[in-house]
């Protein structure tokens, strides 16, 4: 049974077009695919035997690569802007879909220009061919300083704004470029900057507008719902008899000193300071930096011979001097 599409709403497109003056921030650098390696290449295929290589030409390679349109201007190719973009599609989030079907630039062949009156000839060396069978080869390229050319981008409205066609745009010329040897490809040619052009300026402004009210709408509306929560959680609280009472609002203090588990550990060791020394309730000592008084019982200082009891002035009393002293050392006296 097929299924039933009528409730389906599908929205109108409403096409939109924007005008950008594209700007080279680096040297574009282009190449044609060569009609003499196309002529090869159909001639292998069709079996005909492949003829002799000529002698390369480097200024020739360099002529057969520029792209040129019917007017004989050089040009860069629509697409490549649009490619760009549909790859920083996704570096945002944005379906690639949605880019590479809602947009496109007006034309194929877009004319630039550069400084000077013919491209200078670029030569680099190049790996030609994958893995094992790459062979180095040098290449000879028309490099364009100082490009710049205007593009007509039109866009699905109903899927993307003109601000995020026109970001999207000037992302791709930062980050991936256009040409050959582009940052996309790990070179850094083809970079380039996007300013809105006339009418253009208006309709982003326009859009960028429409955005913020749209955002502070948004916002409001979501106040307002928490605001609508809480006085539905207050009128229950009330008619269960519970009394609600609003938490302070916590000042802001002072903040603490955050110190780093590094620092902690090269800070040199901290000394104690010696402070009045702490009675011990169980006996009543005294300590002090670990040192333990006499009890308070016992005089200080050293004792007098004069003072000890007759048992030991007898005991000394037939001694010889050298025996006296012995005792005195052994008695601490």
């Amino acid at each position: 049974m097929a299924k039933n599409t009528l409730g389906i709403i599908v929205p109108d497109i409403q096409t939109t077009e924007l005008e950008v003056d594209i700007v080279g921030r680096t040297s574009l650098l282009v190449k044609r695919f060569d009609e003499k390696t196309q002529d090869d290449i159909a001639r292998k295929q069709g079996g005909n035997a492949s003829r002799t290589k000529a002698p390369r030409v480097p200024e020739e390679e360099c002529e057969r690569a520029r792209i040129k349109n019917t007017k004989g201007e050089d040009c860069v190719k629509a697409i490549w802007f649009k490619k760009g973009m549909a790859a920083m599609g996704g570096y945002f989030q944005i379906p690639r879909g949605n880019v590479e079907q809602g947009v496109y630039v007006v034309g194929d062949l877009i004319p630039i220009k550069f400084t000077g009156k013919k491209p200078i000839m670029n030569t680099a060396r190049v790996r030609v061919g994958q893995g094992g069978m790459a062979k180095t080869s040098l290449a000879y390229r028309p490099e364009f300083p100082g490009w710049s050319c205007k593009l007509r981008i039109g866009f699905d409205a109903s899927v993307l704004t003109p601000h995020q066609v026109v970001t999207l745009l000037a992302h791709a010329g930062a980050k991936n470029g256009v040409g050959e040897w582009r940052p996309q490809k790990g070179g850094d040619y083809g970079r380039f900057d996007v300013f809105p052009a006339g009418a253009s300026k208006k309709i982003i402004e326009q859009a960028r507008a429409a955005a913020q009210i749209a955002a502070k709408e948004t916002m409001a509306a979501q106040a307002a719902k928490d605001d609508a929560k809480v006085a539905r959680g207050r009128a229950k609280a009330a008619k269960d008899g519970i009394e609600v009472v609003d938490a302070p609002k916590k000042k802001l203090g002072r903040p603490k000193k955050v110190v780093e588990a590094s620092a902690l550990d090269d800070a040199p060791p901290m000394k104690r300071k010696p402070g009045r020394p702490k009675k011990s309730e169980s006996n009543g000592v005294t300590v002090a930096n670990k040192v333990l008084k006499r009890p308070p019982g016992r005089p200080p200082g050293r004792p007098k011979l004069e003072k000890l009891d007759g048992s030991f002035k007898d005991l000394v009393a037939n001694a010889t001097p050298e025996q006296i002293a012995k005792m005195r050392k052994n008695f601490g006296l």
